[in-house]
């Protein structure tokens, strides 16, 4: 990337030109992303507070079977959503499984991964509104091994 910037700043180039070198850019980020997912799954990320530093990408053949329920928007990077030092496999949610309680999730250790369907955790938190309409539910799944994440 950096050879690339380098030779980019001797040329003159237009809008239209950055706008395709970023996507570009982008392009060859995601692909190193896949690569790296799938030889040992270790994608880390500088992180703020208790959260977990890894994350990961959906492969094409996951989405591909993701994608029998319906065409959905596919994100570059997928989060772990678990608090730093957890116990057990990292964990990320994908999309809400249709017209049910469940969502999809994808679990993953180094190079083993797979996708699972469970419950949302179910779990509420109060806020201060008595009809609760400012209630905020667990971001988890059902079982999920540690504290709650609102």
């Amino acid at each position: 990337m950096r050879l690339l910037a380098d030779q980019l700043g001797r040329v003159h180039v237009d809008d239209g030109d950055v706008t395709l070198l970023d996507e570009a850019t982008q392009n060859a980020r995601i692909a190193l992303w896949h690569v790296i997912a799938r030889s040992n799954g270790a994608l880390q990320r500088p992180t703020e507070g208790n959260e977990c530093s890894f994350f990961t990408v959906v492969t094409d053949a996951e989405w591909q079977r993701l994608m029998e329920s319906g065409e959905l928007p596919r994100e570059h990077a997928y989060e772990c959503g678990m608090p730093a030092d957890h116990p057990g496999p990292h964990v990320t949610f994908i999309y809400e499984a249709m017209g049910t309680f469940q969502g999809w999730w994808l679990r993953w250790r180094g190079r083993e991964r797979e996708l699972v369907i469970h419950p949302y955790c179910g779990e509420t938190q109060r806020g201060l509104d008595p009809d609760g309409l400012d209630d905020t539910n667990c971001l988890l799944f059902q079982g999920h091994p540690c504290p709650h994440r609102f």
